[in-house]
């Protein structure tokens, strides 16, 4: 619905990404499953860290919020939040 709004109110073309182009853009051309490398952890993405990544990270802080985008380093490409920050 924002995609279309967007489009009527610029006049230009919006879309969401793709899967796969989401997948590209989060992990900025890496292999891995973040940017950052195969491990996550809550100093690295909002996320629930009452548990653990089971590829591997730390427990932390479980926020129960979304926070601001520039709560955590930018990948590669510059994006911020492009892991987690999900309420």
């Amino acid at each position: 619905a924002y995609a279309a709004w967007l489009s009527a109110k610029t006049g230009k073309d919006y879309r969401l990404p793709t899967d796969a182009e989401r997948e590209y853009v989060a992990r900025a051309g890496t292999t891995t499953a973040f940017w950052w490398g195969a491990s996550i952890s809550p100093d690295q993405a909002n996320f629930n860290a009452n548990h653990a990544y089971l590829g591997g990270g730390a427990k932390g802080e479980y926020r129960k919020r979304t926070l601001p985008v520039d709560s955590f380093a930018a990948n590669a490409w510059g994006l911020h939040q492009v892991h987690g920050n999900v309420w």
